[in-house]
């Protein structure tokens, strides 16, 4: 079974799906003046109210999920039942959204069992990992459909006292609307991270969501250059790759591949075996370009 509340999703008069909504779920008004404003958005006042109706969208999102966790509690079926609770992405803002960095790709994830452990991990998991996990609890076989998969259960994460064997997890975006076409693919070991952006020379195309919402066009309204953190132009001309030291810089407004030549070797690598490995299409233009990671057509013909 999938429950999936429309909060804390843009929409509705005040740009989110909470305004002159009187259900089960309540409505808890946030003051602008007590938010804390993300390092990758500008502090202004359309900002600020626009992130106090995601909030206020979000608590609508807690209660969906405890009337959920409630109507599984008060079934026959608690005791056999798995609650996996996350997201699809970070903030509906610019800069976390549909962007490469860890503010749009780092999502909330709970996982619950009757009689499981409280705990807390910072192991890289990545949504692939879903399937494998019910097909675990399950005790269902791997699909035997000759499609290359490369999450693992999590299950094991459950216990204590595991040995988890990920070293890295990879990411990959190509778009977010047909219009929004932004194809880009990345690898993080917990703390380097390398990007590829494919289409990099192109002009950035926001989501539509996000660049109607008001933060973006305060921002664009405002001639606002600095986002946070990052530049702004930082945010929209993206490079063509970059390694980024995500421990000493969590913005990633840094590429520090020339200082460590041998990490971004390494993980550009490892990056274009694992392209290779789920026969990534764009991997043809890597080739064409000559990149010395693929010494052999062969391996990208199947």
């Amino acid at each position: 079974v999938m429950v999936a509340p429309m909060y804390p999703h843009r929409g509705g008069p005040d740009g989110w799906h909470c305004a002159d909504l009187q259900d089960e779920f309540g409505d808890q008004p946030i003051d602008p003046a007590t938010i804390t404003v993300p390092d990758f958005l500008p502090d202004i006042p359309e900002v600020r109210e626009d992130i106090a109706g995601y909030w206020r969208a979000i608590g609508r999102y807690d209660a969906c999920v405890g009337a959920t966790i409630d109507a599984v509690n008060d079934s026959t079926h608690a005791d056999e039942t798995l609650i996996i609770v996350t997201t699809d992405h970070g903030m509906p803002f610019v800069g976390a959204k549909a962007s490469c960095y860890d503010s749009g790709h780092r999502c909330p994830l709970l996982i619950g069992k009757r009689g499981g452990v409280s705990q807390h991990t910072a192991e890289c998991v990545n949504w692939l990992d879903f399937q494998p996990t019910v097909c675990d609890w399950l005790g269902l076989p791997e699909p035997d459909d000759g499609i290359e998969r490369v999450g693992q259960s999590l299950l094991p994460l459950l216990d204590e006292n595991v040995t988890w064997d990920r070293t890295a997890i990879f990411a990959s975006h190509t778009f977010h609307e047909i219009t929004m076409y932004d194809p880009y693919r990345f690898v993080h070991d917990g703390r380097w991270k390398y990007v590829q952006r494919l289409n990099h020379s192109a002009p950035l195309p926001l989501a539509s969501d996000l660049y109607a919402g008001r933060s973006w066009q305060a921002i664009l309204a405002k001639g606002v250059e600095q986002l946070g953190e990052r530049p702004r132009m930082h945010y929209i001309d993206r490079p063509a790759t970059a390694l980024y030291d995500t421990e000493a810089d969590p913005m990633e407004t840094k590429d520090v591949s020339d200082q460590y030549p041998e990490m971004r070797d390494r993980l550009h690598a490892d990056l274009m075996q694992h392209r290779i490995e789920t026969q990534d299409p764009w991997i043809m233009l890597d080739y064409q370009a000559g990149d010395p990671a693929i010494k052999d057509r062969t391996t990208i013909l199947r």
